[in-house]
């Protein structure tokens, strides 16, 4: 989404990975929704999460019945390269339909913090559609099994749903299908790796039996694995099943390879809390 905001400022507005990583520059940026729209995984993606003949799975905006919202964010462009971002915007989302809508915030839902937001929608044309390749609505598993299978040039298609869910949690926004998505794949993803140590434990009856798992990024994980250090909690995804400080527990990477095995200072219910945190939000979290 790009455009025209108050005063004729110009703004550049995102609802998929544009959240994370925006590609440009920008003054200042604005948390919002629009109205009449949704965000859904119908998009097929060939190139950046997936190879030809096996796309994954990235967002699209479309329309939608007009008490739906769609959550995103919009970041004021500098004056000196505004057009060129907006033409180059306009360039790459030539096979979507440009709408002029309003962007509302949290404190009126009568009155836009933005007006006429340019808007890139899913076109109704289905040649428009099929350029861009669209594959429309799909059951909540079989999606959440296309975005754990898949990967492009860009990485993992599990890296996109990732970003998007937990830019969503960061600023306290709700989103029915990409939080349905990623439940699914949560569970899907624990599925595999319980068989895996079912396997490994019937193997060997010697091994040892954790009280749970602690899930971390790649960054932790290497870490972890290559220098051998203790896991802090700004590496830590979440945490799966419950135990108590003390226990021993698996360390696994998001693609749910078993990293080390180790005892934990904190409870499940504790690491849940501080998951993602430096040290210093952790102290205030988890005080003395």
């Amino acid at each position: 989404l790009t455009g025209p905001g108050p005063q004729s400022l110009d703004f550049n507005t995102g609802y998929g990975s544009i959240l994370w990583r925006q590609g440009f520059a920008y003054e200042r940026k604005l948390v919002g929704y629009v109205k009449g729209y949704v965000r859904r995984f119908h998009l097929g993606d060939e190139s950046h999460r997936g190879v030809p003949g096996s796309p994954g799975r990235a967002v699209t905006l479309e329309a939608a019945k007009p008490d739906d919202l769609c959550w995103g964010c919009a970041f004021l462009l500098p004056a000196a390269s505004a057009r060129r971002i907006v033409e180059s915007m306009d360039v790459r989302e030539a096979s979507y339909e440009k709408r002029s809508l309003d962007l509302f915030g949290r404190r009126s839902e009568a009155l836009p913090v933005v007006r006429d937001v340019i808007a890139y929608v899913v076109s109704s044309c289905p040649a428009k559609r099929k350029q861009v390749g669209y594959l429309g609505p799909a059951p909540v598993p079989d999606i959440a099994a296309t975005i754990v299978a898949s990967r492009g040039k860009s990485g993992r298609n599990l890296d996109y749903l990732v970003n998007l869910d937990a830019w969503l949690r960061e600023h306290a926004i709700f989103d029915d299908h990409v939080s349905a998505i990623a439940g699914a794949v949560r569970a899907l993803r624990a599925a595999s790796r319980e068989a895996e140590e079912e396997e490994r434990v019937c193997e060997d009856d010697g091994a040892v039996r954790c009280a749970g798992q602690v899930v971390i990024d790649d960054g932790a994980a290497e870490v972890v694995s290559n220098c051998h250090r203790s896991l802090l909690a700004v590496g830590i995804v979440w945490a799966e099943g419950e135990f108590a400080a003390g226990a021993t527990v698996a360390v696994v990477s998001l693609a749910g390879a078993a990293i080390a095995t180790g005892r934990v200072a904190y409870s499940s219910a504790e690491i849940k809390c501080i998951a993602g945190k430096r040290s210093r939000a952790c102290a205030e979290i988890l005080p003395g």
